[in-house]
């Protein structure tokens, strides 16, 4: 199973999860339990919701399309580059 890494919640039941998602959890476990539920309801209602391209706000239509922009010209940043800055900026631990 490589790249993926056995995850137990629930000492019961075995998700496996790939390096990046067990990544993503481990800085997620490291925010504060606010920030938590701040994030978890917001991905909840990504994922319930039927979210459209004409459902976002202006400023965030505005930031995808620079994102996008961004890329085109090569200015991109390796994942693991801003995995390391969040990690460092926000004192979270790398898996």
């Amino acid at each position: 199973m490589s790249g993926v890494w056995p995850y137990r919640a629930n000492p019961a039941k075995v998700v496996a999860m790939t390096t990046a998602q067990a990544q993503i959890y481990e800085l997620f476990k490291a925010l504060p339990i606010e920030d938590q539920r701040d994030l978890l309801s917001q991905l909840s209602e990504t994922v319930e919701g039927d979210i459209s391209f004409d459902d976002l706000r202006v400023e965030d239509v505005a930031a995808i399309e620079e994102g996008i922009a961004q890329a085109e010209r090569g200015e991109v940043v390796d994942a693991d580059e801003v995995l390391d800055r969040i990690a460092a900026r926000y004192n979270f631990p790398r898996a």
